[in-house]
C-alpha cells in the first residue's frame, strides 16, 4: 500500500514540469490570439495563389482568434476547407485544393475584410 502511494507521488513529481507549460499555453490561447485584419487578409491571399500547405492552413483553422469579427471568417474557412465541401477539389495525387466555388468564397472573405477595415477606419 505504501508502495503505491510513493509511485503515485513519483509520478506526479515527474508529471508537474510537463503539466506547468501545456497549462502556462492553454491560459495564453484560450480567448484566442490576436490577429489584425491583415494577419487574416495575407491568409486568404496565400489560399487563393495556392502558396499555403496544408499544416499551415490548419494552424490558422485550428487557431480561434480574439476579434468576433475575424473569428467568423476563420469558422467560415474552417467550413469552406472542409473534407466534404463542396468548396474544395481533389487533385490526382489526392492534394485538396480550393475549386471554383471556393475560389469565390475566399474571394467574398476578403471582401468581408475589408468591409471590417473600412468600418473600423471611421
Amino acid at each position: 500500500m505504501q508502495a503505491n502511494h510513493a509511485i503515485k507521488n513519483a509520478l506526479s513529481f515527474l508529471l508537474l514540469p510537463l503539466l506547468a507549460p501545456f497549462a502556462l499555453l492553454v491560459r495564453l490561447f484560450r480567448g484566442g490570439v490576436d490577429k489584425s485584419i491583415e494577419e487574416v487578409e495575407a491568409v486568404l491571399q496565400r489560399m487563393l495563389s495556392g502558396k499555403i500547405d496544408a499544416y499551415w492552413w490548419d494552424d490558422f483553422l485550428s487557431t480561434p482568434i480574439r476579434d468576433r469579427q475575424l473569428n467568423a471568417i476563420r469558422e467560415r474557412c474552417d467550413e469552406v476547407w472542409h473534407e466534404q465541401s463542396p468548396y474544395i477539389s481533389k487533385d490526382i495525387d489526392g492534394q485538396y485544393y480550393l475549386n471554383s466555388d471556393g475560389i469565390s468564397e475566399i474571394q467574398a472573405l476578403l471582401q468581408k475584410c475589408s468591409y471590417l477595415k473600412a468600418s473600423r477606419a471611421t
